[in-house]
């Protein structure tokens, strides 16, 4: 037992003098789940409402929320790939 809160005393050890950037990247790990998690709600949304219904207005404006969520997460994938 004691060796082991050696060896994870060590471990963060190695993570302390960078423990802001590894926050941020958790965080941004953690941004591009929930946004992943969008897509099929507004795709779901655009096949079951806005198509049959024509509106073309709202099928727009989703797709123009999805290609910004799209290049947040590229954005956010490029942070994480990165570091």
């Amino acid at each position: 037992m004691n060796y082991d809160k050696k060896m994870l005393k060590r471990f963060v050890s190695y993570y302390k003098p960078h423990k802001t950037l590894f926050f941020m990247d958790l965080i941004a790990a953690f941004l591009m789940a929930g946004i992943e998690l969008c897509y099929p709600v507004f795709t779901t949304r655009v096949i079951d409402d806005y198509i049959p219904n024509g509106m073309l207005l709202s099928i727009m404006t989703t797709v123009g929320v999805l290609l910004g969520l799209y290049i947040i997460m590229a954005g956010l994938n490029y942070f994480v790939n990165y570091w």
